[in-house]
């Protein structure tokens, strides 16, 4: 498969290749390139744009096939970015 995604609520994923996007309910997405930070400290969304765009595409198209979520998740996961959690 090109693409893979998964949620938990409203929060979802996405990853193509090396590209892995996070987008939690109420915050900006959040991309990772995992072949140079597997850990996932480094937020690179403003510098590629174009792939964000892409995944988010992507994983809109996907998540539009999906019955809504039935619940929602305890809490929002706090994932440490770039030393600041988000």
């Amino acid at each position: 498969h090109e693409y893979l995604f998964w949620r938990s609520g409203a929060n979802r994923a996405a990853r193509k290749g090396k590209w892995k996007l996070i987008a939690l309910e109420g915050k900006p997405p959040r991309l990772f390139d995992l072949s140079a930070d597997i850990a996932e400290k480094n937020d690179v969304a403003s510098a590629n744009p174009a792939v964000v765009k892409d995944l988010m595409a992507a994983l809109d198209k996907w998540t539009a096939q999906l019955v809504n979520p039935k619940w929602t998740p305890r809490s929002t996961p706090t994932i440490p970015v770039n030393g600041e959690p988000i």
